[in-house]
């Protein structure tokens, strides 16, 4: 959105109002993501973009110590990500317990009936 022709706010509503013709939930197999309403899982993220910065791997939560974006400068940034309904990242924090995650077994998607992708 650094060079976008349209407002934070437009762009929240396209997302967010308009309806699309496949949830991107359904796209990828995962029938309780892609939508924020009762019973699905409330997974959010807060994102600043006018907040700048240096890409480097000695900031990222991995343990490869190395990144090939080193030094990139970015704009934009997460400033917080729930899960769950769960705050699970916050201002250059992870907060999420170790084994807090869980699998999510899904379906081939539309990627996996294409003759040159083995399923």
């Amino acid at each position: 959105m650094a060079t976008a022709t349209i407002t934070a706010d437009e762009f929240v509503r396209r997302l967010d109002q308009l309806p699309a013709p496949i949830p991107m939930g359904r796209i990828f197999g995962l029938a309780k993501k892609g939508t924020v309403a009762v019973g699905m899982d409330a997974d959010v993220v807060i994102f600043d973009p006018e907040s700048k910065g240096v890409r480097s791997a000695r900031t990222h939560f991995s343990k490869a110590d190395r990144s090939i974006f080193e030094g990139f400068d970015v704009k934009g940034k997460v400033e917080r990500t729930i899960v769950g309904g769960r705050v699970a990242f916050e201002n250059g924090k992870l907060m999420a317990e170790r084994g807090s995650g869980r699998f999510i077994a899904r379906k081939p998607t539309h990627f996996a009936r294409q003759p040159e992708v083995k399923a």
